[in-house]
This record gives C-alpha cells, sequence and structure tokens, in this order.
C-alpha cells in the first residue's frame, strides 16, 4: 500500500508540475493581442503565473491533508487542486477570451449599437423593426405567408444601410475636425460642398429605408388582420357552444318545470290541508275548555 501511495504521490506531482509548466508557457508565449483584455496589462500577467505556480502547494497540501485510505476518496481529493487548476486555464483560453477572439476573426463584418449615434440608430431601428415584423409573420401565419425569402432580402439591405451608415458617420466626423482646423476660406468652401455631397449621400440613403417602412407596415396590417380573423374564429367557435349550453339549459329547465309546479301545489296542499286540521284541533281546543265552564 506505502508503495502504491509513493507512485500516487509521484503522479501528483508530475501532473502539477505539467500544469504549472503550461500555465506559465501559455501566457508568455501567447500575444498579449490575443489574451483576454484584463490579462494583458503586467500585474495580470505576473498574477497568473503566481496563480500557476501555486498548483504545486495546493497539491501537497492536498497530499498531507487526506490519509491514503480507499482509493475512491482519496485518489480524487488528491487530485482534486490539479483537475480545478486545469480547468480553469482551459475556460481562459477558450471561454472567457472566446468574445475577443470572434471580434477578430470577423474584424470589419460586424458592427455594433457603439457604431452608431441617434440618427443612424433610428434609421436601422426602422429595418430591423421590419424585421421583427416579417418573422413574426412568417411564424404566425405559417404557409399561407412566406416570409423565408423576404426576410433574406431585408437581412441583406440591413448590412447595406449599417455599412453605408457606419462611412457616412467616420466621414462626418472626420470632416467635422479638418472643419474646425480649416486653415483658410479656400479650405472651408471645399470642405463645404463635401459636406453638401456627403449629405446628400445620407439623404438618399434614408430614402432607400422608406419603401423598407411601408413594406414593414403592410405586413404589420397584415398581421393584425390574421390575428384578428383567428381571434374571430376562436369566438365564433365559443358562440356554438355557448348556444348549446343556453338550449341545453332551456331544455333542462322545461322539463324540470312542470315537475316543480306540481310540487309546489302539492307542497301548498299539503299546508293549506295542516293548516286546516290545525285550525280544527284548536277549534276543537277552545271548545273543551269552554265545557266545564257552561256546565257550571
Amino acid at each position: 500500500m506505502l508503495e502504491m501511495t509513493g507512485w500516487y504521490l509521484v503522479g501528483l506531482l508530475v501532473h502539477a508540475v505539467v500544469v504549472a509548466v503550461g500555465g506559465i508557457a501559455a501566457i508568455r508565449m501567447t500575444p498579449r493581442t490575443s489574451l483576454p483584455a484584463r490579462l494583458r496589462g503586467n500585474g495580470a500577467r505576473r498574477g497568473w503565473i503566481w496563480f500557476s505556480l501555486s498548483v504545486l502547494p495546493v497539491t501537497l497540501v492536498s497530499w498531507m491533508s487526506v490519509p491514503a485510505g480507499p482509493w475512491p476518496s482519496s485518489v480524487l481529493v488528491w487530485y482534486t487542486p490539479t483537475v480545478v487548476y486545469t480547468a480553469v486555464a482551459l475556460w481562459v483560453a477558450f471561454g472567457w477570451s472566446r468574445n475577443d477572439r470572434l471580434a477578430a476573426a470577423h474584424a470589419h463584418r460586424y458592427l455594433v449599437p457603439a457604431d452608431f449615434d441617434a440618427r443612424g440608430s433610428d434609421l436601422l431601428a426602422d429595418v430591423q423593426k421590419t424585421i421583427n415584423t416579417l418573422w413574426a409573420a412568417g411564424k404566425v401565419m405559417g404557409e399561407s405567408f412566406d416570409a423565408e425569402q423576404p426576410l433574406g432580402v431585408l437581412r441583406a439591405e440591413e448590412w447595406r444601410i449599417a455599412s453605408a451608415l457606419y462611412r457616412y458617420q467616420r466621414l462626418r466626423a472626420e470632416h467635422g475636425k479638418e472643419t474646425a482646423d480649416a486653415a483658410s476660406d479656400r479650405v472651408r468652401a471645399l470642405l463645404a460642398r463635401q459636406n453638401e455631397r456627403q449629405e446628400a449621400a445620407y439623404e438618399q440613403l434614408s430614402a432607400q429605408v422608406d419603401p423598407i417602412r411601408e413594406y414593414g407596415a403592410a405586413v404589420g396590417e397584415a398581421l393584425r388582420a390574421h390575428t384578428e380573423w383567428e381571434q374571430i374564429e376562436r369566438a365564433e367557435a365559443r358562440e356554438e357552444r355557448i348556444s348549446e349550453l343556453s338550449a341545453r339549459v332551456s331544455a333542462e329547465e322545461g322539463a324540470s318545470a312542470g315537475l316543480l309546479r306540481d310540487e309546489a301545489l302539492s307542497a301548498r296542499a299539503a299546508k293549506e290541508a295542516r293548516d286546516e286540521l290545525i285550525d280544527r284541533a284548536l277549534a276543537a281546543g277552545r271548545l273543551l275548555s269552554a265545557e266545564p265552564g257552561g256546565r257550571g
């Protein structure tokens, strides 16, 4: 058992050394631009190196704190630190930096909301609203409305308009800076003509969104009409059930009304008979109580 335990200790130490060396090599050999943003500074890199080295004392502590015992429990506890350190390293390499890697892989092929000012965001929002309406119409109306092809066209238009807006905004920002630094009236006149052209391009781009807005409004009306039709169908189906319920209630009420009337008459007759009998009994009692006095 002692010999087996010694081999376990050697395996643990070898595993810990491999994890530590791998962590240090990764942080030293990976370009800073490929690392997660929080690990690019010198202090963060030194912290990662110390973290990688700490697997050695942590592994020894786990070895000394858990005595040799049954194979599953002891070995699992001994190897837990190195497994945890390996999982952390893999997450940092492939999980934490996932967004950075995707951004680098798809550079110049995507845009984010922060890339647009308020005017550009409003223009794109109209296009995206039409896309969302079209998607909802295809989902609600099913086979009666083919949304796949127009969705592809609209998504291509969305990217085209977004790219043009982004270029326009960059040109506009450069124009503003150049205008502020203009050295003469001649330069300012040239910049003014350029501004007119770039603003005309924006107006043309804005006009290209108008048909998309109109299409979105038409799809929205069709979607509302379809929803209204479905609601009317459900209401009509419910009307049939209500009519059936009313007829059933009326039939049952007609069948039982006569019986109830007969029962009521019987009860009334019984009450009248009872009252008559009670009156007779009371009269007889009064006569009975009056006879002794009459005799006297």
